[in-house]
């Protein structure tokens, strides 16, 4: 009776490294591992996760085993898969605010609206400089805004807000004097 108590042996697949499409993490595919059998050659490999999992934003480890035709089973070989956040936010501001007329002679408050979207941050801290609801300065000012997501990944733009004066001076007249 020929019996077979050789272990067949699992090679270790190479790291992967993935790019998070949700704050849940990723899907993550990688291929079978690479296993042999010097007696059987049949059987099978399995690996936790499996191929196709959603794996969050960290590093896993990911443990395949293999077994053969005989039932005998591999020692495990293990790689990690990690899915890292290093997308900034999409980050929109107004287009340049021109026009904008003088309430007064340190210029007039100017309102605006900066917002930021991504993937896996739901609300990522947007910033300017001059804040919004400011006195603008007669000209042009320029606004300096920042989004930045949990995993500090950063996005910038600019706009510039001009004010200007165009209403005319009123002159009174003086009164008529006789002398």
């Amino acid at each position: 009776t020929v019996v077979d108590t050789v272990a067949p042996v699992i090679a270790a697949a190479a790291n992967v490294t993935a790019e998070a499409t949700a704050a849940i993490g990723a899907p993550v595919t990688f291929a079978a591992p690479l296993w042999t059998d010097t007696v059987s050659g049949a059987g099978s490999a399995t690996c936790a996760p499996a191929s196709g999992s959603t794996f969050s934003i960290a590093t896993t480890t990911v443990t395949c085993t293999a077994t053969d035709g005989a039932g005998n089973l591999a020692a495990p070989a293990t790689f990690t898969v990690t899915v890292r956040d290093t997308t900034a936010p999409v980050l929109t501001v107004p287009t340049s605010i021109t026009g904008v007329q003088a309430t007064g002679s340190t210029g007039a408050p100017v309102s605006y609206s900066a917002t930021a979207s991504d993937l896996v941050d739901s609300s990522p801290t947007v910033g300017c400089s001059p804040l919004s609801g400011s006195t603008f300065a007669l000209g042009t000012t320029m606004v300096s805004c920042t989004a930045t997501d949990d995993f500090a990944n950063t996005s910038a733009a600019t706009f510039t807000v001009t004010v200007v004066d165009t209403v005319a001076p009123v002159i009174a007249a003086a009164a008529n004097v006789t002398a």
